[in-house]
């Protein structure tokens, strides 16, 4: 399971919160594997302490996001969505798409 920062930070988030610290246990249950980006963890070096250290207690792979593979979504987005905050979104796709063909 790929968590993105805003799963991350749903941990605190009132609205989130239940669902979120059911699915941490699910995962220190071992029920899922957990996969983060280093995209994920440029967001949080600006979290606060308690939401970057969630990933402490986690255990997690590490997915690597190269520089071509934001340039390629950069692409992406300039011609499709005109946006640039949309990244993330191309970028997790395209992690995916990796992942599920091994």
């Amino acid at each position: 399971m790929y968590l993105d920062t805003s799963v991350i930070g749903g941990y605190y988030d009132e609205k989130f919160m239940q669902d979120t610290h059911l699915l941490f246990q699910n995962i220190k249950d071992g029920k899922y594997s957990v996969f983060i980006s280093n995209l994920t963890e440029e967001e949080l070096e600006n979290a606060p302490y308690e939401v970057k250290n969630l990933l402490n207690d986690l255990e997690h792979q590490l997915i690597v996001v190269s520089p071509e593979c934001k340039n390629l979504a950069k692409d992406y987005i300039n011609e499709m969505y005109q946006d640039p905050d949309e990244i993330r979104k191309y970028v997790f796709g395209e992690i995916t798409n990796v992942w599920a063909k091994k």
